[in-house]
């Protein structure tokens, strides 16, 4: 197959392996069926250069994966989120700041239900965390309060939700709290 730059993994079972990456300025996701590593086709969207950083994958029919499509300097770009419903991936609608952002990580859950982090800039000189919750056909961006970018998300539940950047941060009873300051 050659050399790939997959970023990513998360596994169903040993036999539905999933995997994400970039290649050639386009998205790349691989699947694992337990003997062989395919290339599963995937939506672009645009011209622009795009990649996948992130892979959360609950059942064979419900696996999330996260990127940034490329917009140039100053800012990185836009949200990209990609939905498998167990035959093809498609596009998912997610909130990108007029400005830019970065995608870090993705957090799966059973019925259709997601979380995204990652880092917006509202203008040159500033940061600030992003997360977007996904439930169904609602998308909710929820600020968290004293954080420039965020790194890295995990859960149990939609509900009690764990984000890792410029500290640590835990979304329980509605809303973000600090748990450990940097």
């Amino acid at each position: 197959m050659g050399f790939t730059p997959l970023v990513a993994v998360d596994a169903i079972a040993t036999d539905d392996v999933w995997a994400v990456g970039k290649a050639n300025a386009q998205t790349l996701t691989m699947h694992w069926d337990g003997s062989t590593w395919t290339r599963v086709p995937r939506p672009n969207v645009g011209q622009d250069p795009q990649g996948l950083v992130d892979v959360s994958a609950v059942a064979s029919d419900d696996v999330w994966a996260v990127g940034t499509i490329e917009a140039g300097e100053p800012f990185p770009g836009e949200t990209l989120v990609l939905h498998w419903d167990g035959s093809v991936w498609s596009v998912v609608d997610s909130p990108s700041p007029p400005s830019g952002d970065e995608v870090t990580g993705v957090a799966a859950f059973p019925d259709a239900k997601a979380w995204m982090v990652g880092t917006y800039f509202p203008d040159a000189q500033t940061n600030k965390a992003l997360t977007v919750r996904f439930a169904g056909e609602n998308v909710h961006r929820i600020g968290i309060p004293g954080t420039n970018t965020l790194e890295g998300v995990a859960g149990t539940r939609p509900d009690n939700v764990w984000a890792v950047g410029t500290g640590i941060y835990r979304f329980r009873n509605h809303a973000w709290h600090l748990v450990v300051s940097p």
